[in-house]
């Protein structure tokens, strides 16, 4: 199965929450368990997401 990826770009706003380029947020627990790192205010983000 071929997998593909997409990237997604954002800034980190307060306490496990990014605010994505399209004005979304998303929650750190939408994410992992565990508890959201030390990130300071406004950090650039950039995740990927890989899927089949």
């Amino acid at each position: 199965m071929t997998s593909r990826t997409m990237k997604v770009n954002g800034s980190y706003v307060d306490r496990g929450r990014i605010r994505l380029a399209n004005t979304k947020t998303l929650d750190w627990g939408d994410l992992s368990a565990e508890a959201p790192p030390r990130i300071p205010y406004g950090t650039k983000m950039e995740m990927t997401i890989t899927y089949e």
